[in-house]
C-alpha cells in the first residue's frame, strides 16, 4: 500500500496552544475579542476533543466555529445547521444540535442520522455540537446519537435573562379572530415607531397568515403603515432573507412566524415576543422566549397566551400531580437554571424532564423575590 499522505492540516496539543495567539488573531481577522469559554473551547477542539456547548441564545456560539481556522489558512471547518449546510472541511460544528432530538423525526428527519458522520471521518476529528436549550435527557440523546466521547469538554452558559419579562395570559376572545393581540396596535397609537418590535410565534403557518392580516387591518385602521408580515417555509428563500433584513433594520415591526425565526441569528431589536398556543416542547418554549432583550441594556417581554382549555388542562394536571412535584418544580421556575442546565440534584432533573415530556404546567404564577418578573409557568 502507498504511504499516507501527511495531513495539510497543522496538529496540535493543548502544550502548544496559546490562548492570547487565538484572541489576537481572533481580533486581527474578526474584529472581536473572544470571551475565555470561547477561547477554551476552541482550544480542545484544535487538540482533537469533542466539545458540547451549552450556551444561551444570542451569545455568539458560531465565533468557536472559526476561531479553531485562525492560526492557520489550512485549517478547514464543516458546519451544518439544520435550516442551512455550509459543508466545508477538518472541523465538524453542529449548531441547533437540540434539533437531533427535536426535529429529528420528522421536521428535518436526516438531521437525526448526523451520527453517521463519526463513521465516515478519521478518528481525530473533533465535533463540537452546540445549541442555546440541552436538557440532560436532550444531552444524552445527542451524546448517543453523535458517539461523542465521554471526555467531551462542556461548555455551559446560563439561559437566564433578568432583563426579560416573562407572563402567561388567557385567552379571553376567541382564538381564531387574533382579538387578544389587539394591544399591538392601540386607538392612541400616532406612529410605526410606538409599535415595539415583536415577534409572534405560531404553531401553524396558516395562523401566521391570518394573524397578521388582522393586524394588518388594525394598523390601517389607525392611520398607519402596514409593516407586519408573515413568515414561514413556504415564502420561499429569498423573501425569508428579505424579511430578516427588514426585521433587523426595524423597517418591520410586527412578525408572525413559526420556530425558525431568530434561529441561529443574534437580533438585539426584539422588544417583545408572543407566544400564541403551546409550544411543542419546553425546549421551544424556551428557544422563543430568549429571542426578546437581547440587548441587555432594556427590558424585553415575552408572553405566553393559552387557550381556556388549554391552561383548564394544564390546571387539572398540575393539580394530580404529587405535591413535592410541584414544590420542586416551584424552586426550578424561580431560579430559571432549569430553562438551561440541570441542577445538580438528581430529583430536580426528573421534575425538568417531567415538566418537558409531561407537559405539567404549575396551577399559579411564580414570582422572583423582587416580584418583577413574572414566569408564569
Amino acid at each position: 500500500m502507498p504511504p499516507t499522505p501527511p495531513s495539510k492540516c497543522t496538529q496540535y496539543t493543548r502544550d502548544s496552544l496559546d490562548l492570547e495567539a487565538i484572541s489576537n488573531a481572533s481580533y486581527r481577522v474578526f474584529g472581536q475579542k473572544p470571551f475565555q469559554w470561547q477561547l477554551e473551547a476552541s482550544a480542545a477542539v484544535l487538540a482533537g476533543e469533542d466539545v458540547i456547548l451549552d450556551v444561551a441564545t444570542g451569545c455568539r456560539k458560531s465565533l468557536c466555529f472559526l476561531l479553531p481556522l485562525v492560526l492557520c489558512m489550512n485549517n478547514i471547518a464543516i458546519t451544518v445547521l439544520p435550516l442551512t449546510a455550509l459543508m466545508i472541511e477538518q472541523v465538524v460544528n453542529i449548531d441547533k444540535v437540540h434539533c437531533i432530538t427535536v426535529w429529528g423525526g420528522s421536521f428535518r428527519p436526516d438531521f437525526s442520522a448526523l451520527g453517521e458522520l463519526r463513521g465516515q471521518i478519521p478518528n481525530n476529528m473533533p465535533i463540537l455540537v452546540a445549541s442555546a436549550t440541552m436538557p440532560k435527557h436532550v444531552l444524552e440523546d445527542v451524546r448517543q446519537k453523535m458517539q461523542l466521547s465521554t471526555a467531551a469538554k462542556v461548555v455551559a452558559i446560563s439561559n437566564e435573562r433578568p432583563n426579560v419579562a416573562l407572563s402567561v395570559q388567557l385567552m379571553k376572545k376567541p382564538e381564531k379572530t387574533m382579538g387578544n393581540l389587539q394591544f399591538l396596535i392601540l386607538p392612541a397609537t400616532c406612529s410605526q415607531d410606538e409599535i415595539p418590535t415583536t415577534l409572534v410565534y405560531c404553531n401553524k403557518q396558516t395562523s401566521t397568515e391570518v394573524g397578521a392580516d388582522y393586524v394588518c387591518d388594525w394598523a390601517e385602521e389607525a392611520g398607519l403603515l402596514r409593516d407586519i408580515v408573515f413568515y414561514h417555509a413556504l415564502v420561499g428563500t429569498k423573501r425569508k432573507w428579505d424579511l430578516e433584513r427588514l426585521l433587523a433594520s426595524g423597517t418591520i415591526h410586527v412578525l408572525f412566524c413559526t420556530n425558525a425565526v431568530g434561529m441561529g441569528c443574534d437580533m438585539r431589536n426584539i422588544q417583545c415576543v408572543i407566544l400564541w398556543g403551546l409550544p411543542s416542547t419546553f425546549c421551544a418554549l424556551v428557544q422563543q422566549a430568549d429571542r426578546a432583550g437581547h440587548n441587555l441594556s432594556t427590558m424585553g417581554e415575552a408572553m405566553h397566551f393559552v387557550t381556556p382549555h388549554a391552561h383548564k388542562s394544564s390546571l387539572a394536571s398540575a393539580q394530580n400531580a404529587p405535591l413535592d412535584l410541584i414544590t420542586s418544580l416551584t424552586t426550578l421556575v424561580v431560579d430559571l437554571e432549569a430553562l438551561n442546565h440541570e441542577p445538580e440534584d438528581e430529583e430536580c432533573v426528573k421534575i425538568a424532564n417531567t415538566l418537558d415530556v409531561e407537559r405539567i404546567w404549575l396551577p399559579e404564577t411564580v414570582k422572583k423575590s423582587d416580584d418583577k418578573y413574572d414566569t408564569g409557568i
